[in-house]
């Protein structure tokens, strides 16, 4: 059956699973037919399983199966019942990755739909590495899909673990327009969503100099808060974007008017192959540390610029 199923022959899946071939069996990496058929995109062979499925659910030989494994296990036929349709097409394979995830992944967007609209599959299904179906669908760029996860309720605020982004962090630093765009304006996003390190989306689309996405996260306004440091380093978008010597973020942060230039944060240095964190410093003092001088005469103006200005509001 998975051969078939690998190979796109939707007769001999058809006539396997007639025959009582079990569409649960898996290859040497945990994967099912259903897995293949999602990743592949290959409609017809899904509509088979799917199609299989819901009539093997409402056989009298799965009602049976069901009430003797209800009484064994000492749970509800209706609990019995779920197990049955995970088994098939919610399983994980060794990646701890489902059908949902392959289809997506694979940018298969008519497949994704099927799958939702069918059952209700877990939508914020983590595969071991903590990508949810939507964090694929952003990471391939594929704003279609997101669209579609979101219309479904997957969660915009869920956080991928491995490299600690969440969807809407991921989205910026990639700098898609329309996939950012989608993704702020999701009534429940959270602006301010943070991970482990206390970084929010603005952190990382600073630190990479990605000007779009700063432009559109800054239009929210209030929604923002552009201080907010991370909670390893103290560091705040302004800091970042002055680590790198992206000039134009910085000015965008700057033109704001609301951001803090003298927030200290830190950097580790390599010393020895140590890493050796150094002193506490100022957007400035990192900017002059490693030569971006656009970036330090974007400040130094600012502060000029400032002082003035608080001394007006003094004397008046």
């Amino acid at each position: 059956l998975l051969c078939a199923v690998r190979t796109g022959n939707g007769e001999d899946t058809g006539r396997l699973l007639a025959q009582g071939a079990d569409p649960c069996v898996r290859d040497e990496n945990g994967r099912t037919p259903s897995s293949w058929a999602a990743e592949q995109g290959n409609e017809s062979i899904v509509k088979l399983l799917l199609d299989w499925h819901q009539f093997q659910l409402s056989s009298k030989d799965i009602i049976r199966r069901v009430q003797q494994q209800s009484a064994k296990e000492g749970v509800s036929v209706i609990e019995c019942f779920s197990k049955q349709f995970v088994s098939l097409f919610d399983t994980k394979d060794k990646g701890g990755r489902t059908p949902l995830s392959w289809a997506v992944a694979g940018g298969h967007e008519e497949i994704v739909k099927l799958l939702l609209q069918r059952y209700e599959i877990d939508i914020e299904s983590k595969d071991k590495k903590h990508f949810t179906p939507l964090w694929r669908a952003v990471k391939e760029e594929n704003e279609a899909i997101a669209r579609t996860l979101l219309e479904a309720g997957a969660e915009v605020n869920s956080i991928k673990l491995e490299d600690e982004k969440n969807p809407s962090a991921s989205g910026t630093y990639r700098g898609h327009e329309d996939i950012i765009r989608l993704l702020l304006n999701t009534d429940n996003v959270d602006l301010n969503a943070t991970n482990k390190q206390n970084e929010t989306p603005l952190h990382i689309a600073a630190e990479n100099g990605k000007e779009l996405a700063v432009i559109l996260l800054l239009e929210k306004g209030s929604k923002i808060d552009v201080n907010l440091p991370d909670s390893s380093l103290n560091q705040t978008a302004l800091f970042r974007a002055a680590k790198e010597g992206h000039e134009a973020v910085v000015k965008l942060l700057l033109e704001m008017g609301k951001t803090h230039i003298d927030v200290k944060g830190q950097v580790y240095t390599r010393v020895e192959r140590k890493k050796i964190l150094g002193a506490p410093q100022t957007p400035l003092e990192i900017a002059k540390s490693r030569g971006h001088e656009g970036v330090v005469k974007l400040i130094q103006e600012y502060s000029q610029e400032y002082s003035q200005s608080q001394r007006l509001q003094a004397s008046s």
